[in-house]
């Protein structure tokens, strides 16, 4: 029972860190935008909507003013008093996002799929209780032939899923971490 709650608590995060992957882009390119010269209400409300969305589905608005040592909550309040039809004030929007700008991830390359990420998720859960391992390749049958691989497989039914990706990236912030 244990084992079924954690795998339902993986895929869900792992579903979770996909959609913020997938939703990265256009969060960059509507700060970006709102960081810039004069803008039109218009325009300033469509990217004010997309950032209120993303706060409310993701956490990569917290994540991006965390990373800038910035607190998001007067952001918020200015795009929702925009979207709102209240005062548009656009010197103090485009000051924040500003500020925020130059700490923005790049949101460039392919986008993490739900199962790489909650492959990830994965690595990371068993990293906690044991040594976690990388993925098994067979030269014999030329394929990965891991439990974990093959777990991921069965339940996203993706029978092509390479598992590089996601043990790559874990492993990169599991050595930031030794190392910081």
């Amino acid at each position: 029972m244990l084992a079924q709650g954690m795998g339902s608590l993986t895929i869900s995060l792992g579903t979770m860190k996909a959609n913020e992957s997938r939703q990265l882009g256009a969060v960059v390119e509507a700060i970006r935008f709102l960081s810039e010269g004069h803008r039109q209400k218009r325009a300033t409300i469509s990217r004010a909507n997309l950032l209120l969305a993303a706060w409310d589905d993701t956490s990569i608005i917290s994540q991006i003013f965390r990373k800038a040592g910035l607190s998001e909550t007067e952001f918020l309040s200015l795009l929702k008093a925009v979207v709102e039809g209240g005062a548009f004030e656009r010197e103090r929007i485009k000051g924040i996002a500003a500020a925020v700008a130059p700490s923005l991830p790049s949101a460039r390359g392919r986008k993490v799929s739900a199962a790489s990420a909650v492959h990830e998720v994965f690595l990371e859960t068993v990293g906690l209780v044991a040594s976690p391992r990388a993925y098994t390749w067979s030269n014999v049958v030329e394929d990965f032939v891991d439990e974990e691989t093959k777990a991921t497989r069965r339940e996203f039914a993706a029978p092509d899923f390479d598992p590089r990706a996601a043990y790559l990236r874990f492993d990169a912030r599991r050595k930031k971490a030794k190392a910081g």
